[in-house]
Protein backbone atom coordinates (compact mmCIF):
# COMPACT_ATOMS: atom_id res chain seq x y z
CA UNK A 1 0.00 0.00 0.00
CA UNK A 2 2.90 2.73 0.74
CA UNK A 3 4.57 1.36 -2.26
CA UNK A 4 1.30 2.38 -4.29
CA UNK A 5 0.70 6.15 -2.77
CA UNK A 6 4.83 6.73 -3.26
CA UNK A 7 4.22 5.58 -6.93
CA UNK A 8 1.36 7.76 -7.41
CA UNK A 9 3.09 11.15 -5.21
CA UNK A 10 6.18 10.31 -8.07
CA UNK A 11 3.76 10.43 -11.01
CA UNK A 12 1.43 13.64 -9.17
CA UNK A 13 4.91 15.60 -8.88
CA UNK A 14 6.12 14.16 -12.40
CA UNK A 15 3.23 15.96 -14.05
CA UNK A 16 3.24 18.81 -11.52
CA UNK A 17 6.62 20.01 -13.48
CA UNK A 18 5.84 18.20 -17.11
CA UNK A 19 2.15 19.70 -17.44
CA UNK A 20 1.84 23.34 -17.99
CA UNK A 21 -1.58 25.53 -17.87
CA UNK A 22 -1.54 26.84 -22.17
CA UNK A 23 -3.91 29.73 -22.77
CA UNK A 24 -5.45 30.69 -26.07
CA UNK A 25 -4.80 33.23 -28.94
CA UNK A 26 -5.89 36.37 -27.85
CA UNK A 27 -7.98 37.17 -30.99
CA UNK A 28 -9.55 33.16 -30.55
CA UNK A 29 -12.37 33.66 -28.54
CA UNK A 30 -13.51 36.99 -30.77
CA UNK A 31 -13.17 34.88 -33.71
CA UNK A 32 -15.48 32.03 -32.41
CA UNK A 33 -18.31 34.47 -31.08
CA UNK A 34 -18.37 35.75 -34.86
CA UNK A 35 -18.18 33.03 -36.58
CA UNK A 36 -20.87 30.87 -34.08
CA UNK A 37 -24.15 32.57 -33.97
CA UNK A 38 -27.02 31.98 -32.09
CA UNK A 39 -30.53 31.48 -34.70
CA UNK A 40 -33.49 34.00 -33.72
CA UNK A 41 -36.18 32.97 -31.70
CA UNK A 42 -38.31 33.15 -34.72
CA UNK A 43 -35.37 30.58 -36.57
CA UNK A 44 -35.71 28.43 -33.21
CA UNK A 45 -39.83 28.01 -33.15
CA UNK A 46 -40.06 27.65 -36.88
CA UNK A 47 -37.64 24.60 -36.30
CA UNK A 48 -39.15 23.01 -33.53
CA UNK A 49 -42.18 23.18 -35.63
CA UNK A 50 -40.85 21.44 -38.50
CA UNK A 51 -41.36 17.69 -38.27
CA UNK A 52 -38.56 16.58 -40.12
CA UNK A 53 -36.43 18.26 -38.55
CA UNK A 54 -37.07 17.03 -35.36
CA UNK A 55 -37.05 13.33 -36.75
CA UNK A 56 -33.46 14.14 -37.98
CA UNK A 57 -32.62 15.47 -34.59
CA UNK A 58 -33.83 12.01 -32.55
CA UNK A 59 -32.40 9.63 -35.32
CA UNK A 60 -29.60 11.64 -34.30
CA UNK A 61 -29.53 11.63 -30.75
CA UNK A 62 -30.93 7.56 -30.70
CA UNK A 63 -27.53 6.71 -33.31
CA UNK A 64 -25.23 8.59 -30.83
CA UNK A 65 -27.28 6.05 -28.11
CA UNK A 66 -26.99 3.31 -30.34
CA UNK A 67 -23.17 3.80 -30.70
CA UNK A 68 -22.49 4.92 -27.32
CA UNK A 69 -23.73 1.57 -25.90
CA UNK A 70 -22.01 -0.39 -28.36
CA UNK A 71 -18.86 1.11 -27.49
CA UNK A 72 -19.37 0.66 -24.29
CA UNK A 73 -19.99 -3.24 -25.17
CA UNK A 74 -16.92 -3.37 -26.63
CA UNK A 75 -14.73 -1.89 -23.86
CA UNK A 76 -16.34 -4.26 -21.38
CA UNK A 77 -15.75 -7.46 -23.25
CA UNK A 78 -11.84 -6.43 -24.32
CA UNK A 79 -11.40 -5.60 -20.13
CA UNK A 80 -13.25 -8.90 -19.19
CA UNK A 81 -11.29 -11.45 -21.52
CA UNK A 82 -8.58 -9.80 -20.05
CA UNK A 83 -8.93 -10.21 -16.62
Amino acid sequence: MDTDSHSLTQMETYLARTLRPVSAPPGLMHHLRRRIRLPEPGQIRQRVSDWYFFFIVASGVISAAVVLVTLVRVVYALTRRRA
